[in-house]
């Protein structure tokens, strides 16, 4: 049967929506004294590839297109 509800990933916009909440969290999360420690010393492209996995991971948690690490 045609479900007419859109997934909670066509709600948020998509992977480009995504990408934005990952964008507005992710410098929240590096500040915070308790969290912020796993990224304390990492360089700028290891910081990018976390936040690309970040946003992967709650694409596809949220019911979008599932991507490999291979492509990224």
């Amino acid at each position: 049967m045609f479900d007419p509800t859109p997934s909670l990933y066509e709600r948020l916009g998509g992977y480009d929506g995504i990408a934005a909440i990952v964008d507005d969290l992710l410098p929240r999360l590096l500040g915070d004294p308790r969290l912020g420690i796993y990224w304390k010393g990492k360089c700028t492209d290891s910081l990018k590839k976390d936040r690309q996995l970040f946003v992967d991971f709650l694409a596809s948690a949220f019911g979008g297109p599932s991507r490999t690490l291979a492509a990224t």
